[in-house]
C-alpha cells in the first residue's frame, strides 16, 4: 500500500509536468498564430493596394476611350471597352471585399450604425 502512494505521486508529478509543457506549447503556438495573422493582414493590405492602383488607372483610361477623348471609336470597340469596364469594376469589388474581410479579421473594420425611419 505504501508503494502505491509514491507511484501515484510520480504519476501526478509527470502529469502536472506534461500539462505545464502542453500549456507552454499552446501559448507558443498562439504567439506564432498571432504573428502569422499580422503578416497575412499586411500582405492582404499591400496586395489590395498593388492590385487596385493599376486597376483604377485601367478603368480610368477605359472611360476616356469610351467617352471619345482620344477620338471616335467604332461601336464594336465601345462594346469591348464597356466589357472591360464591367469586368474591372467586378474585380475591384472582389478586391474591396477581400480587404474588408481582412479588416474585420484584424479588428480594424468600423461599423457605424445609423438609425433610420421607415416611410409608410
Amino acid at each position: 500500500m505504501e508503494n502505491a502512494r509514491p507511484s501515484a505521486r510520480r504519476k501526478s508529478f509527470k502529469f502536472a509536468r506534461r500539462a505545464d509543457q502542453l500549456a507552454a506549447d499552446i501559448a507558443q503556438k498562439s504567439r506564432e498564430l498571432e504573428i502569422a495573422s499580422q503578416h497575412k493582414s499586411q500582405f492582404v493590405a499591400n496586395m489590395s493596394h498593388e492590385l487596385r492602383t493599376p486597376l483604377a488607372a485601367m478603368l480610368g483610361y477605359a472611360e476616356l476611350l469610351r467617352d471619345g477623348m482620344f477620338g471616335e471609336l467604332p461601336e464594336k470597340s465601345i462594346r469591348i471597352i464597356e466589357r472591360v469596364q464591367a469586368n474591372g469594376k467586378h474585380l475591384l469589388g472582389l478586391i474591396n471585399t477581400v480587404l474588408d474581410i481582412s479588416k474585420i479579421e484584424s479588428g480594424q473594420f468600423q461599423l457605424n450604425l445609423v438609425e433610420t425611419r421607415s416611410i409608410a
